[in-house]
């Protein structure tokens, strides 16, 4: 009986990992930032807040509901791409710092190397010098 629930839990947890979709998001940049991802037709997939020289692996398989949530996205919108992704890079005050376009499932959006400002303003550096 333990072989067969650990051969379904195996299997269950591979096919989470085949279809889930997920994006390494790094903040090489001397500020706060705020990430949104988005996907290819412009739906709000999620977001995150990274310190600066920070990273992170975001995916879809966390928080379809709740706080973070996206809803049903993928039932109300089946026939809408969400790859390839689109993330947003912004200043804690809201300004635009890069953009990064047609990112791939698994793939990495690097805020300095995304194009863009790439700067923000002196008070938002401070403020980020200071949570440290």
């Amino acid at each position: 009986m333990n072989k067969l629930a650990f051969v379904f839990f195996a299997f269950f947890s591979l096919a989470t990992s085949v279809w889930a979709g997920s994006v390494h998001l790094v903040n090489d940049s001397p500020y706060t930032l705020r990430a949104e991802v988005r996907g290819a037709d412009g739906t709000f997939l999620g977001e995150m807040v990274l310190k600066p020289e920070h990273s992170i692996r975001w995916t879809d398989t966390y928080g379809r509901v709740g706080h973070f949530g996206k809803g049903n996205v993928y039932q109300e919108q089946s026939s809408r791409s969400q790859t390839p992704y689109q993330v947003r890079w912004t200043c804690m005050n809201g300004r635009d710092f890069s953009y990064c376009n047609g990112v791939a499932t698994g793939g990495t959006a690097t805020a300095r190397t995304c194009e863009g400002r790439r700067i923000c303003d002196s008070d938002d550096k401070e403020r980020s010098e200071e949570q440290k």
